[in-house]
């Protein structure tokens, strides 16, 4: 008879290994805060383009194609404000929305560049940073449902679905950063006893005896 083949044991994760890996998914994931703000800001350069080419005012009037795909990717604050500038300084006129456009691209380097700075400082361990991001970016992403009643009625639902896409992407990144952040402090405390979540990585050190 066959002998019975021996389950080879579950290798155990050693300190340094895990917590490596657990730095690693938070520092990976803190990040889709920076890339929310850079995408932002690129989403209005897009609208802005596609604006000046004609794809959002029609003969003076407001296309029912609004927001354009460019929009639907940057924040809902950031959509409402478009659309109020393109609605109230334009007027139709080239120069008024020339000068919409120009707001609408400041908007989004303040909204963006802040996004992006706590993205990056989260990243580097500053919780506050952290929770504070991801808590604008939940409400920017309860405001979205808001924003585009608002610009009713919704006739383009691909670029509805984006926005919700890009929010929903990013809100699960920044939680599976919270989750990794207190795993850090989880291992920290196992190993050595300390409540603080230590952010470098570690290398891993062999002791060699000698008898």
């Amino acid at each position: 008879m066959k002998e019975k083949r021996k389950a080879k044991p579950k290798k155990v994760m050693s300190y340094v290994e895990a917590h490596n890996r657990a730095v690693n998914f938070f520092r990976k994931s803190a990040m889709f805060l920076f890339w929310a703000g850079i995408i932002a800001v690129g989403a209005a350069v897009i609208g802005v383009v596609q604006t000046s080419m004609g794809q959002v005012y029609v003969l003076d009037e407001i296309a029912r194609n609004w927001p354009t795909s460019g929009f639907a990717l940057g924040f809902s604050l950031e959509i409402f404000l478009a659309r109020v500038f393109l609605d109230n300084i334009s007027n139709g006129a080239l120069a008024g929305i020339f000068l919409a456009d120009i707001l609408i691209i400041l908007v989004s380097l303040v909204l963006g560049g802040g996004f992006a700075a706590l993205g990056v400082f989260a990243a580097k361990g500053k919780r506050w940073c952290l929770f504070l991001g991801g808590g604008l970016y939940l409400a920017d992403f309860a405001a979205l449902f808001f924003v585009y009643s608002y610009l009713s009625p919704i006739t383009n639902w691909t670029n509805y679905a984006f926005s919700i896409a890009t929010h929903v992407i990013v809100l699960s990144a920044l939680v599976v950063a919270i989750i990794e952040y207190y795993r850090v402090i989880d291992i920290e405390k196992k190993y050595h006893g300390d409540n603080k979540a230590n952010l470098e990585e570690e290398e891993e050190s062999e002791v060699i005896a000698h008898g």
